[in-house]
């Protein structure tokens, strides 16, 4: 089953952008190899588009948070919180 037998991808693109209306953060639904499902695209804040558009950010950095949610995700079979510390 993928994500699209349960909702169109217009669908997952208004749950995206609801989220991001509702907390300000850039929600992104993935099908379980982890790929994007959808393409859009909302930034919480200045520091990601920076990341993500450079190649060693995305590599080093976004590819291998992703690949850790996913295995997390197929683990625990729930949803992966991304949880933040308070800065110090």
């Amino acid at each position: 089953m993928k994500l699209t037998d349960i909702l169109p991808v217009e669908k997952w693109i208004e749950l995206e952008k609801d989220i991001y209306n509702r907390y300000g953060l850039n929600a992104a639904v993935f099908d379980k190899d982890g790929n994007r499902i959808t393409e859009c695209q909302r930034w919480a804040n200045r520091l990601c588009p920076v990341v993500k558009g450079n190649e060693k950010g995305r590599s080093f950095i976004c590819a291998v948070a992703n690949q850790n949610m996913i295995v997390q995700a197929t683990q625990t079979r729930k949803p992966v919180k991304r949880g933040r510390k308070p800065f110090r």
